[in-house]
């Protein structure tokens, strides 16, 4: 993406942006059972989430579609890039990616049917928190590039702090998700405070985080503690 035309919004305008792209992805994941396997299902999908979403006439570059089926290439999160888990976002994404393997082993011992849609939802918020954190990961890693190259780099603070506040609602959310389930389900409840207690560390992180983007010289961890 080209920041220049942007580069004098506030965190604000970047959270407006952020609230559409989430809302596009809501809507690509609502409309994707009733298309799945058609014929052309692609465009008639981008075109029935523009219908729903208003956007019907817009010309924007919706980017490249969740997946793709012809790309049987082995998957990486950050190809090429070895320090990832040291720049700002890799400790979130890369614990989450632990902590969701984690819950599901965990949760896969719970018999009882009721907690399935909490759990579901916790695991969407891990995967929530793992996908806007490589966002994060990936500006991290461009203005290292960058900065060895001695090139400009047009990727705004602003937006960073704008992603950090989504992470930190994020895991708001999950915390709130993991302690009904500790207190609801006597089967998952140490393992629910287990996962409190590590999401309660990736606050601290995220708000550290926070502060040193916005230039209060808070060190980042050199092992955050989650």
């Amino acid at each position: 993406m080209d920041y220049k035309d942007c580069f004098s919004w506030s965190e604000f305008d970047w959270e407006r942006e952020i609230r559409k792209d989430d809302a596009r992805v809501s809507a690509y994941i609502t409309e994707l059972p009733k298309y799945i396997d058609l014929p052309g299902e692609d465009s008639i999908l981008i075109r029935t989430i523009k219908r729903r979403l208003g956007t019907e006439k817009d010309e924007d570059d919706w980017g490249p579609l969740p997946y793709d089926e012809e790309d049987n290439q082995e998957m990486f999160p950050f190809p090429g890039a070895d320090n990832w888990r040291a720049v700002p976002g890799g400790p979130v994404y890369h614990n989450c990616a632990v902590l969701a393997r984690d819950f599901s082993l965990g949760a896969a011992t719970c018999t009882k049917e009721e907690y399935r849609p909490k759990i579901m939802r916790i695991l969407t918020l891990y995967g929530q928190l793992m996908a806007r954190s490589a966002d994060l990961i990936d500006m991290s890693l461009e203005k290292e590039r960058a900065a060895m190259e001695n090139e400009e780099c047009d990727i705004p603070v602003n937006l960073m702090i704008a992603v950090v506040k989504r992470l930190l609602s994020f895991q708001n959310k999950l915390s709130a998700e993991l302690r009904s389930l500790g207190e609801e389900s006597q089967e998952l409840a140490a393992h629910a405070d287990a996962h409190l207690d590590a999401t309660g560390m990736m606050h601290d992180y995220l708000i550290d985080l926070l502060y040193f983007l916005r230039g209060r010289n808070v060190p980042a961890e050199e092992d955050p503690p989650f």
